[in-house]
């Protein structure tokens, strides 16, 4: 968040449990876990880590 505010950025919040306010995120999330998660088996959270870098989602 203070990077936000250095840039000139104002965070905007949403209402907890309403997940339609923030679309974009969600769609996000959704496509992440299909995709990635739910289609491997991680040891650890590093591993984790490693394989959405090699898939290109950056985590």
């Amino acid at each position: 968040q203070d990077w936000l505010k250095k840039v000139g950025i104002k965070p905007m919040q949403i209402y907890p449990g309403s997940p339609w306010e923030n679309g974009y995120n969600e769609r996000l999330n959704g496509t992440l876990r299909k995709e990635l998660l739910n289609a491997e088996w991680f040891h650890t959270t590093s591993h984790g880590r490693e394989e959405s870098l090699y898939y290109g989602w950056g985590l």
